[in-house]
């Protein structure tokens, strides 16, 4: 019986100490005996400390920690990576990978990023481009980022977002956009096209 109070009064301890030293990253010593089976004697952490430790977590996620995410989804954070398309001659963007097409021949620009939501907020973690064309045909990223990240502002959703610019020698030159809306619950929407 002294093993048991003394293994949870060493856990207590150390979650105090982990909590003390800025990590916010320990998990109390109850949630863990809850699901791995451990001493279900130990003294939990109170609300205010699991509050903090959420909020830190929520801190790491919101930089894109990748070292946070499976304690953040834990906490109830899902993650998930989108990929949208754009291709030449075409009025809209479409979900996925380069088609071979005759339009994306000539030029596309794939947008791809994953982002951490939680049903309250949702933060881009990372977010990257590729570029294709053919002979005599340019495609020039100008802008690549997020907008509204964190989706806590109306409109409630953020973007993983890229502008760009595709000339066609002797023929024709423009601007384009492609924006993948990103909800605080993770549902997405897709919208793109000559700006």
């Amino acid at each position: 019986m002294n093993t048991r109070k003394n293994t949870a009064r060493k856990r207590v301890v150390l979650a105090a100490a982990a909590v003390a030293l800025g990590t916010g990253l320990a998990v109390a010593p109850s949630a863990t005996a809850a699901t791995s089976g451990m001493n279900p004697h130990a003294v939990p952490l109170s609300a205010a400390q699991a509050s903090t430790a959420n909020a830190r977590i929520a801190v790491q996620v919101k930089a894109g920690n990748p070292a946070v995410k499976s304690l953040a989804e834990k906490h109830g954070w899902k993650y998930k990576t989108y990929q949208a398309t754009a291709c030449y001659g075409y009025k809209h963007p479409f979900w996925g990978k380069v088609r071979h097409t005759a339009g994306c021949d000539v030029a596309h620009f794939s947008l791809s990023g994953e982002v951490a939501y939680n049903g309250k907020q949702a933060w881009g973690q990372w977010i990257s481009y590729g570029t294709g064309h053919a002979y005599g045909v340019s495609v020039k990223k100008t802008w690549l980022g997020y907008w509204n990240n964190g989706a806590k502002k109306h409109p409630y959703y953020m973007d993983l977002g890229a502008n760009g610019h595709v000339s066609v020698k002797f023929w024709e030159s423009h601007d384009f956009y492609l924006r993948i809306d990103v909800h605080r619950n993770g549902t997405a929407g897709l919208r793109g096209g000559k700006a």
